[in-house]
């Protein structure tokens, strides 16, 4: 019986040999897989993730007319006529220095600069757009924002109106004029048809006027139509700038009136 035992086991041996050796029914252990390499991580950016024009955080080169009055520093875009309060972090004081250094008292100071517009807290709550100065590049005393130098005092001088943007234009021959009387603080002059009067304020580059009176003369119908658009552009200015030799007033959205100083 044991060497019935014995036969058994070893047909059983010879049967596993076989599977093993043969391509046949037998078990069969698969290859070992190679794993495929990593992928490569890029290395440049793509061609659309390029910073847009303006440089990172918004920065850019930035051209207006910087003013300083009791501690509230603005500044008014050129081109855009846009203000801003300035902060007062990143390279502002170099602004500060060179303002203070041009004497410019409370006047409008054309600068240049790198920067930006953030929002910061406001002196009388909430946030405010702000723009920061992230590098001073200088001052231009005695230029507005055209190429040609300022020629007259804001105030002092007889303006005269010569165009309204957004309104109707203004009539040839008409005589539209304005003059702000800094001892008596009295804004003045003509609407080509009616003489009017009231009060101003003047707070840097803040410029408000508040009409008073207003004389009622019987006129062609183009010098009334440029009367009430004279007087309404007066009642919505906040600001103002200098374009070369020319004054501006501006509104919400830019440009309310623009005048010429006396010839000569």
């Amino acid at each position: 019986m044991i060497a019935d035992v014995r036969s058994r086991v070893a047909a059983a041996l010879l049967l596993l040999s076989a599977g093993a050796c043969s391509g046949g029914d037998g078990p069969q252990r698969s290859a070992p897989q190679e794993s495929a390499p990593p992928a490569t991580l890029p290395t440049t950016l793509p061609a659309d993730s390029a910073p847009e024009a303006g440089g990172a955080d918004g920065v850019r080169p930035l051209t207006g007319m910087m003013t300083y009055l009791a501690d509230a520093p603005r500044f008014t875009e050129c081109g855009s006529g846009t203000s801003f309060v300035m902060a007062a972090d990143g390279d502002y004081l170099a602004a500060e220095r060179a303002y203070l250094d041009a004497g410019a008292q409370g006047e409008p100071l054309r600068v240049t600069f790198d920067g930006r517009v953030a929002r910061r807290p406001g002196m009388e709550g909430g946030d405010v757009d702000a723009v920061v100065v992230t590098r001073f590049g200088g001052a231009e005393p005695g230029r507005g924002c055209g190429d040609e130098p300022v020629t007259a005092p804001l105030e002092g001088t007889l303006w005269s109106l010569v165009a309204l943007p957004g309104a109707r234009a203004v009539p040839a021959g008409a005589r539209a004029t304005l003059v702000l009387d800094p001892e008596a603080r009295t804004a003045s002059g003509s609407t080509g048809c009616n003489r009017f009067t009231g009060r101003y304020d003047l707070q840097g580059g803040r410029l408000t006027v508040g009409i008073t009176a207003t004389t009622r003369m019987a006129c062609p119908e183009a010098l009334v139509a440029l009367d009430a658009d004279f007087l309404d552009a007066l009642r919505v200015a906040g600001s103002y700038r200098f374009v070369g030799a020319f004054l501006e007033l501006l509104g919400e959205t830019g440009p309310v009136a623009r005048f010429a100083p006396p010839e000569g």
